[in-house]
């Protein structure tokens, strides 16, 4: 769990919080937090494919 140092709260009239202030720091961690359950997603996804090479992967794409 990621412990955020600072973070300020826009309330509305009600006292529910609507936003959040976080640190830069805090907000790059979560970001790459976000981006790495990103690719393990896509990892386990791919994880049963037939493994290709490289250049027949570039050829599968076009890309040579």
């Amino acid at each position: 769990m990621i412990t955020l140092k600072n973070q300020e709260f826009i309330i509305d009239n009600k006292g529910n919080k609507k936003r959040v202030i976080l640190d830069y720091d805090d907000f790059l961690r979560l970001m790459e937090i976000a981006e790495d359950n990103e690719d393990s997603k896509l990892i386990k996804k791919t994880k049963n494919e037939k493994e290709i090479s490289l250049e027949d992967y570039k050829r599968k794409r076009k890309l040579v």
